[in-house]
């Protein structure tokens, strides 16, 4: 033994050698005679014996080691468990290999022993298995496998007394080249019942297991035959053609062998039946796919319409990556595996059976051209021919790219390939013509969608289609049908499988009878689209799939928001395999979901109407409100935007981004709101101020990106799990490095007065500094220490305001967070208050700038004026920040100090005023005007201004009528956002009735402040944030609409307490 295993010395240690013990060697239960194989086999890390023991059994030394005869037996292993081990027999339940597995069968076998006879001692057992064992080496003891093979039957019937019994069984396999012998490459046929039969009848009967194997045991000896199923697909080899070891012994007529007589202890293992295969073909324009070692090896078909899949069946093998149908319909498919095995594939069952070998290695793509040659490409990326009846192959030349996806264009003749994923494609995502002639592959495109393409296949009007795996093949990912456009390669997604890792597709592009339509695809999602904004367009393709013309009649305007582009003339005829198409859009007007539906109608044989049906959702994203702080929270309180006021902390919840969480928040110079998500491949996403909710708009390809900041230009900047600094174009996701920060960095803000980048740390071991806050080197992401808070733990953002404070947020897990300040010199941090949400993990704040600077132009300083109403007019302030309005307040005293107010008139939109009353002759007047915007920050112009009125100064006549508006207005509401009142002015150009109602977001009127007739003129009502019934609103935001029989208008205004 020592010999055999070339170790020069036992492998065999521990309490296996102890004297009272019986040490128990390892073969895999299907290498022994119940399997096919005899003398059986010993697993080749089962523990070879002569270890030297050095005491005995009192532990004391030997004057000479002693070499004991180890181990004494071989038992089987590879049995199942339900939780340990890797799934050998694809079952669903692994397999248990190792001595440690060998040990308790063993054990189990002498427990039988000591059933049947409770007086047996340890070493009337040992005797027993040792010498019922079946020799596996040389005759007698030997120090690899002991005694043998332990054979329970024999040990029980020698401890019981029994007369010696006997046992049969043997082998059902697939005869794949029908010859009636069994084949090396010729697998075994699972689940085929075996009845045991004597002259009165059935006694037994048995399964085939996953290998093909069946046996009967402990039988009384005499006269027996065997009864074999046959499933539908089956039907039984010729008999008896190459001797009882390796040939059919069932007559094919009656399904049974004839009599055998079996002697006491003896086992018959002669007793075989071979099957050959008949599948059923597949229907005529019936799309069928397969699915790989993550689903299974299922069989399904497909809608080519939505993409749903339907389950036909188990093939039986670990995954089917290739598949491909010939012209007769005969489906054929390759296994997972390096083998290379050829089989055909039952369309009814799903059922795989082997047709030979090609000697090929992960042949993972297959087509069939126009003459039914079939072509394949295994892993070392060779185009081949493949002969259907004997596996043989011919080499074509090298495609150069890791081809997934074989399919001929059936309209000109030409193969179309799909590419892998992942560092070892070429063009990963991409989409080929290969020259069947020489195998080169030429790169038409990708597709868009990312990752690999596991298959394509063309319908019969010259379609092209394929699968996406977005889930990488993963359980509870569902494949999608993919559309793919023949001149860009673009793809376009049809719907969900509803099956994981789909990875063979093929089509039995056989014309139908009659006129038929298709029509690709039936549903089309346009998913989320900003309000006024386009998406699209889709492409929709009508096809001819029947052997007779067909004629389009009429195609439906859609309505809602949807719009047809590039319509053919109608009618549209179609001959057999033709295809006509046209292109879909989707232009929301309003926010909301909006749904239609496009009708065919056609003389199609079967269905004369056809339905597209189309959704979409509207989505307005409202921005930031100016002076405004926004939070977001983590995975433990669901991704949810709030809003937090700064002098107490408190936060008002707005709605919930419909994201898991949202970690980085972040707010551009426009108001608009980004934020990421908490994935390895983070997700960038647009917030909207009003509900919360986020529209995705690309991935960055980053490691959690828990950190995002805009600063100077608006470039978005952003930090990783790898603590390195990015710059992140925010239309497109992608990045640019800029360097190492050096620290676990969670939250990060810029100043506003000086453009420097700040930085907070997380907490525990993954931070350099805990509770660290650092400015950082935008060119070269450095990162210097200003101090720590000295609250502890994380502090998860930070944010500034408009006058360069620093804030920041503390807490987290299941207690609440609370709002901090962080003096900038040395980074200690003050507790403001709590914000009443848990998993703050997101600042954000849109700052506010006032109103630019201007003049007053006239009259001019120190003018004397004539008049007692004269025009004051100045020049325009441009507010620099997007969406903000300003108003001009002006103010006329007679103090140059403005000590007295002889005149105030606010929220003006006009750059000029007529000063109606008030004015004396030879008087001196002040002025000024002060410009605001929505928030209310102010910008006073550089000097006021000084007029005098003459003595022979004047009022001008019909002031009044001067003052008459001439045209209907609704004006924003001053101040913007309020606590507790606001002022809301209108204009009205003649009397009339009018209403003035208020409304929450939901559409839900809660005050009336106007209904009324008034006369022509301007006027301001004040609402002080109180309902109908006198109830005060929460915070939020309202809508004021006025009405009267002319004119409609509404304005948004936001409450913040």
């Amino acid at each position: 033994t020592i010999n055999e295993f070339d170790t020069a010395s036992s492998t065999l240690y521990g309490h296996a050698n102890a004297a009272g013990a019986e040490a128990v060697g390892a073969s895999a239960y299907f290498r022994t005679p119940e399997f096919g194989v005899d003398p059986p086999l010993l697993n080749s890390f089962s523990a070879a014996g002569s270890t030297q023991v050095f005491f005995d059994t009192q532990g004391t030394r030997l004057a000479n080691p002693e070499i004991r005869n180890k181990p004494e037996i071989v038992a089987a292993d590879g049995g199942n468990t339900t939780f340990f081990g890797s799934d050998f027999e694809a079952d669903g339940f692994p397999n248990f290999f190792g001595t440690s597995a060998a040990a308790p069968h063993a054990a189990a076998v002498a427990a039988l022993l000591l059933q049947a006879d409770g007086s047996l001692t340890p070493e009337d057992i040992y005797s027993t298995l040792e010498s019922t064992a079946l020799d596996m080496n040389d005759p007698g003891f030997d120090f690899d496998t002991g005694f043998g093979l332990i054979q329970a039957d024999d040990a029980l019937a020698t401890v019981a007394g029994a007369p010696t019994l006997a046992g049969v069984g043997n082998f059902v396999w697939q005869d794949a080249n029908a010859d009636g012998v069994q084949d090396p490459v010729e697998p075994g046929v699972a689940g085929i019942t075996v009845e045991l039969l004597t002259s009165g009848g059935v006694v037994a009967s048995a399964t085939t297991n996953a290998l093909g194997f069946f046996s009967f045991s402990a039988l009384t000896p005499g006269d027996y035959s065997l009864a074999f199923s046959l499933p539908s697909i089956y039907s039984f080899t010729v008999q008896d053609v190459n001797g009882d070891s390796s040939d059919s012994d069932v007559d094919p007529s009656t399904g049974e062998t004839e009599v055998f007589t079996l002697a006491g202890g003896t086992v018959d293992k002669t007793r075989d039946a071979g099957l050959i295969f008949n599948p059923a073909n597949a229907e005529p324009g019936i799309v069928y796919a397969s699915t790989g070692k993550r689903d299974g090896g299922n069989l399904l078909t497909l809608n080519q319409a939505t993409g749903a899949g339907t389950l036909v069946g188990s093939t039986g093998l670990p995954g089917v990556p290739g598949l491909a149908i010939n012209s007769n319909g005969e489906i054929f498919g390759t296994n997972s595996g390096s083998n290379g095995n050829l089989y055909r594939i039952d369309a009814v069952t799903g059922t795989a059976g082997l047709v030979a070998p090609t000697e090929l290695r992960f042949v993972d793509a297959l087509a069939f051209d126009e003459n039914d040659i079939l072509y394949g490409v295994d892993v070392s990326r060779e185009l081949f021919i493949i002969d259907t009846a004997t596996g043989d192959t011919t080499s074509i030349g090298n495609t150069g790219e890791l081809i997934k996806g074989l399919a001929f264009d059936p309209t000109d003749g030409t193969l179309w390939a799909s590419a892998g994923a992942g560092q070892f494609a070429a063009a990963p995502d991409g989409i080929y013509t290969i020259d069947d002639a020489t195998g080169v592959a030429t790169l038409v495109g990708t597709t868009g969608l990312g990752g690999s393409t596991p298959d394509l296949f063309f319908d019969v009007a010259g379609n092209l289609f394929g699968v996406k795996n977005p889930g990488g093949g993963q359980a509870g990912n569902s494949s999608e049908l993919i559309l793919i456009d023949k001149a860009t390669a673009a793809g376009t997604v049809i719907g969900e499988v509803n099956f994981a890792s789909v990875s063979g597709l093929a089509a039995f592009k056989q014309l139908q009878s009659g006129a038929q339509i298709s029509v690709t695809p039936q549903n089309i999602d346009f998913g989320q689209v900003m309000v006024d904004g386009t998406v699209g367009p889709k492409k929709v393709i009508i096809s001819n799939v029947g052997a007779a013309e067909l004629t389009i009649s009429n195609i439906s305007d859609p309505g809602s928001s949807f719009n047809i582009t590039n319509l053919p003339d109608i009618p549209v005829v179609l001959p057999p395999a033709g295809s006509a198409t046209f292109d879909v859009e989707f232009a929301p007007a309003s926010s909301g979901e909006a749904n239609g539906t496009i009708t065919i109608i056609s003389d199609d044989t079967d269905d004369t109407s056809f339905d597209v049906f189309l959704t979409g959702f509207g989505f307005q994203l409202d921005r930031a409100t100016l002076g405004a702080c926004y939070a977001s929270t983590g995975l433990t309180d669901g991704g949810r935007i709030l809003t937090i006021e700064p002098a107490t902390g408190a936060g008002t919840l707005v709605g919930a981004t419909g994201l898991t969480a949202a970690p980085g928040l972040a707010i551009n110079s426009q108001g608009e709101i980004f934020a990421t998500d908490a994935t390895d491949n983070t997700g960038l996403y647009r917030i909207d101020a009003t509900t919360g909710i986020a529209l995705f708009v690309a991935n960055t390809g980053l490691l959690f990106v828990d950190a995002i900041a805009f600063g100077r230009n608006d470039l978005l900047y952003g930090i990783n799990s790898n603590n390195d600094l990015y710059i992140i174009d925010a239309a497109t996701g992608e990045t640019s490095l800029i360097g190492p920060t050096g620290d676990f960095m969670q939250g990060m803000a810029f100043d506003p007065t000086d453009g420097s980048l700040w930085a907070s740390t997380g907490a525990g071991q993954n931070a350099v500094v805990p509770d660290g806050i650092y400015t950082i080197d935008v060119n070269s992401g450095a990162a210097s220490l200003v101090g720590v808070t000295g609250l502890g733990g994380s502090t998860p953002d930070i944010h500034f305001d408009e006058n360069g404070n620093l804030y920041g947020v503390k807490g987290g897990g299941q207690s609440e967070n609370q709002l901090i300040s962080i003096d900038k010199s040395t980074g200690t941090g003050m507790v403001i208050g709590s914000i009443g949400f848990t998993a703050v993990s997101g600042l954000a704040y849109r700052f506010n700038s006032p109103p630019g600077n201007f003049t007053l132009v006239d009259p001019p300083n120190e003018a004397v004026l004539d008049t007692l109403n004269p025009t004051l007019t100045w020049g325009k302030a441009t507010d620099p920040d997007s969406g903000d309005t300003v108003t001009y307040d002006v103010i006329v005293s007679t103090q140059s100090d403005f000590s007295d107010t002889l005149l105030l008139e606010v929220g003006l939109t006009d750059t000029m005023y007529t000063i109606v009353s008030g004015l004396e002759v030879s008087k001196q007047y002040y002025w000024k005007v002060i410009a605001k915007d929505i928030v209310g920050a102010t910008t006073v112009n550089e000097m006021s201004f000084m007029f005098s009125t003459s003595d022979i100064a004047t009022e001008v006549d019909n002031q009044v009528t001067a003052l008459i508006p001439t045209k209907f207005a609704l004006f924003p509401n001053y101040p913007n956002p309020f606590n507790p009142e606001t002022r809301i002015r209108y204009d009205l150009p003649k009397p009339v009735h009018v209403r003035l109602e208020v409304f929450n977001i939901l559409g839900q009127k809660i005050r009336t402040l106007i209904d009324e007739t008034k006369p022509a003129g301007a006027f301001t009502a004040v609402w002080e944030g109180l309902t109908d019934n006198g109830e005060q609103v929460v915070s939020g935001v309202y809508i004021y609409y006025l009405k009267t029989e002319e004119f409609k208008m509404n304005r948004k205004m936001l409450l913040l307490k």
